[in-house]
């Protein structure tokens, strides 16, 4: 821990919370059967727990990931098309710095 503390010192880090997050990596990892605490401050952990923990993370966000079709549009289509855009004369680089006034909506 005090290596650790040293090293998040150095970059302006906090240590607790360093800490704190790996705990909470490793719970993450003991539920899913891949590490072992044996109490509060230790852990059994696999030498190849790195691995394991990157197939964990893989299988879990491929659960998450969802796909919507914003446009009924291909993107070979969509690259030569002509459409309505967002970009304006209000939009220009010059008045982009600006904020509109209050109550007002730019288009």
């Amino acid at each position: 821990m005090e290596r650790a503390r040293t090293a998040i010192d150095r970059i302006g880090g906090d240590p607790e919370a360093f800490v704190r997050s790996h705990v909470r990596r490793l719970e993450a990892l003991r539920r899913a059967g891949h590490a072992e605490r044996i109490d509060a401050d230790h852990w059994r952990v696999p030498a190849d727990l790195a691995e394991r923990g990157q197939a964990y993370d893989l299988a879990r966000d491929r659960a998450n990931i969802r796909v919507s079709v914003l446009s009924p549009t291909g993107l070979d289509q969509q690259i030569g098309h002509d459409g309505a855009t967002w970009l304006t004369a209000s939009c220009s680089p010059a008045s982009a710095s600006r904020s509109p006034a209050k109550g007002s909506v730019r288009r």
